[in-house]
């Protein structure tokens, strides 16, 4: 794994508090890579805008709660808790790996949660399912479709 400095502030009552870098997906593809301690190997979102989107820094909350039930797109959107958002993929990821690197535990390693950017095809980007086997896995979906792993990892930004 490689060395950074300890931006994971805590993980208390089902919320991280972490202090994000303004680094990329790609960017953080580049420092994490690729396999079972940074990202799944299948990177098909290399040419994509989201994964080079830079997500403003600062300390965030993100809200790691595995769903309790399946959601379809636009379900999860009328759960969302007031003053929270949809997060950035970059700083799911980056909060997803950096927590793994201090602590050796996985979040999300069996569901994915919906980002606020969508794809070239206009699909809402998912991030998760970061199992042992695996890295952590980017991935989108329809919004008809019917998905029993995905649910909402909300965050928001600490003034």
């Amino acid at each position: 794994m490689a060395a950074t400095k300890d931006r994971v502030i805590k993980l208390e009552n089902g919320i991280l508090t972490i202090d994000i870098e303004p680094l990329s997906l790609l960017q953080l593809l580049e420092k994490y890579g690729t396999g079972k301690e940074g990202f799944y190997h299948k990177v098909w979102w290399f040419d994509e805008d989201f994964a080079k989107d830079v997500p403003e820094p600062g300390i965030y909350e993100i809200k790691i709660k595995r769903p309790t039930r399946s959601f379809k797109e636009g379900e999860d959107e009328s759960n969302m808790p007031k003053g929270w958002d949809f997060p950035h993929p970059a700083i799911i990821a980056q909060a997803i790996l950096q927590y793994y690197q201090k602590t050796g535990k996985r979040l999300l390693g069996d569901w994915w949660t919906r980002s606020s950017l969508t794809n070239c095809n206009n699909r809402h980007v998912y991030i998760g399912n970061f199992m042992l086997y695996n890295g952590l896995s980017v991935d989108y979906r329809w919004d008809d479709y019917l998905f029993s792993g995905l649910g909402v990892a909300p965050f928001r930004k600490i003034p």
